[in-house]
């Protein structure tokens, strides 16, 4: 399963950081819990396009080359590490 998650940077001082920090705590709470959950992080930052989708059940997604390359970071990840590119790892 793949979730995404979307934040405006601006109003962060350190938003990569952050991210990092969130996505960590993230995976320790998860396998702490009943069932222990191996969570995989994937972060990237970039541009996105964000919208609603559906005519008769609505769903908000986001989508875009940004999008794609965290959910391919999370393929490739290990449980309780968040993987990301070279460009988010020079940011922090």
């Amino acid at each position: 399963m793949f979730y995404r998650c979307v934040a405006k940077p601006s109003l962060l001082n350190r938003p990569l950081f952050t991210a990092v920090r969130c996505g960590l705590e993230m995976s320790r709470i998860a396998q702490e819990m009943e069932p222990n959950w191996e969570v995989c992080i994937g972060l990237h930052f970039g541009p996105v396009v964000a919208g609603i989708v559906g005519k008769k059940q609505f769903l908000f997604d986001v989508r875009g080359d940004t999008v794609n390359i965290a959910a391919h970071l999370v393929e490739h990840g290990s449980p309780g590490a968040v993987a990301m590119t070279n460009d988010g790892g020079q940011e922090i």
